[in-house]
């Protein structure tokens, strides 16, 4: 596979995958799978869960709690939501099998 190039800010970055690595831990459970994947320039985050599917509706906005986690103040994916915008990166959500999952589509 040939190596590709992306440019993005690295701060940026670093806040995209860090808030996506730590809700795929916080919303997963004891003893739960996180799957990392990257195929083609599409980098797929993966998680089990005990709870539903998000709304694919509300997902990405401000505020957004489905009730899963009482801590929560809901702003984590609108922020992620934001940065892929502002990077030129496609995101979306999945739910199948009790698994979350986050793509995230990265442009030339």
């Amino acid at each position: 596979m040939k190596p590709r190039e992306i440019s993005v800010n690295t701060a940026l970055a670093e806040l995209l995958l860090n808030n996506l690595f730590s809700n795929a831990s916080r919303h997963n459970f004891s003893g739960g799978e996180i799957n990392i994947v990257l195929h083609k320039g599409v980098l797929t985050i993966e998680n089990t869960s005990a709870s539903t599917g998000l709304d694919n509706q509300q997902l990405f906005r401000r505020f957004y709690n489905p009730g899963i986690n009482k801590e929560s103040n809901g702003l984590g994916l609108a922020v992620i939501k934001e940065i892929c915008d502002a990077s030129h990166v496609t995101i979306r959500y999945a739910y199948s099998d009790y698994k979350h999952a986050f793509q995230l589509t990265f442009q030339n």
